[in-house]
């Protein structure tokens, strides 16, 4: 008995979180006002690809989910929320937590578009001088 009251207090494993993910992205981008079409247009994702990040068909890579959330002006610190809202669970912390997450998530969401960002550079062919 003690046994299982410990494993229910014990943090989900990462795979029980990815199936919170779809209806997480779908929320957020809801929460914007945003259809499909208009985060694909505004992220270079394809609706399908959309779709299948909604429906949980897929699970987007750092680089799609980035894009995404780039593209709703949102950051990782509000996906975050929007995910223990979906997994009906209330964090435990502070405002100057929560503002230190939101921040972490800016710098984080900057640095990973400036890494995507050299890399296109350096695929783009070059133009001579």
């Amino acid at each position: 008995m003690a046994r299982d009251q410990q494993k229910s207090r014990q943090k989900p494993r990462p795979v029980e979180l990815l199936q919170f993910v779809p209806e997480a992205l779908k929320l957020i981008r809801q929460s914007t006002g945003l259809r499909q079409t208009d985060v694909s247009e505004r992220s270079g994702l394809t609706k399908a690809m959309l779709s299948s990040y909604e429906t949980g068909k897929t699970l987007p890579t750092l680089v799609s989910l980035t894009a995404f959330l780039v593209a709703i002006g949102k950051d990782l610190s509000d996906f975050q929320e929007v995910l223990d809202m979906v997994r009906k669970v209330s964090p435990k912390r502070t405002p100057d937590d929560r503002d230190l997450e939101r921040e972490l998530g800016h710098v984080v969401l900057r640095a990973i578009q400036d890494v995507i960002e050299r890399q296109a550079k350096k695929g783009a062919p070059r133009s001579s001088s």
